[in-house]
């Protein structure tokens, strides 16, 4: 069996990225997209500055980042044998202010607890990777506003909740032998990767 090379991977996404910029701008119908994502950074922001009163308009703004923080929770639960259970998208108050979402562990242990609690941050890798192409299709549809709308609905939300929450640190600093492990993975695969150490398995 051949070695896998994600440089293929990498290729392809770069060149679809070197096509993107040199034709998103070919026809007037280009600018949709653009017009419509910076529209929706504009509402993120200032609802990010309403008072907690008003935060249920946040709510409904962030709700497609809180499916794609939550599932990831879920799914990297699934697969590193977490036991995820308690699945929850419904905004919660709590002493420490607004939950919008939630997902409970009941297998957690040193391999598993730091993949799992940090699994959020793969949402800006996959809708980074996946928008040459998201957006080739939207160029092509007989649907651009909708579409993009929809699109830069989920790109900026998704965005928006990508990052860990506070307790998501807590649980995937919570067991050092993990951080010790997946530390030393890390830097193997660094050095690797530059070209300081390279070995064959």
């Amino acid at each position: 069996m051949g070695n896998f090379d994600p440089s293929v991977i990498f290729s392809l996404i770069k060149n679809k990225y070197t096509l993107l910029i040199q034709n998103i701008y070919d026809k007037p119908s280009d600018y949709v997209f653009v017009f419509v994502l910076l529209l929706f950074l504009f509402v993120f922001f200032v609802l990010s500055k309403t008072s907690f009163s008003r935060r249920f308009l946040l709510f409904v703004f962030t709700f497609p980042g809180t499916v794609i923080h939550e599932f990831l929770h879920f799914i990297v639960g699934v697969l590193t044998l977490a036991r995820p259970f308690n699945f929850s998208l419904i905004p919660k108050k709590t002493n420490e202010g607004w939950t919008l979402g939630s997902v409970s562990f009941a297998g957690l242990n040193s391999f598993n607890a730091f993949p799992t609690a940090m699994a959020p941050i793969l949402a800006p890798i996959i809708l980074i990777s996946t928008f040459p192409f998201v957006i080739e299709y939207i160029k092509n549809s007989e649907h651009i506003l909708l579409y993009s709308i929809v699109y830069a609905f989920v790109l900026v939300s998704g965005v928006n909740e990508c990052i860990p929450s506070s307790t998501d640190f807590k649980t995937a600093f919570s067991k050092p032998f993990g951080i010790l492990f997946y530390f030393l993975i890390f830097l193997y695969f660094f050095l690797d990767f530059t070209g300081i150490i390279h070995v064959n398995i």
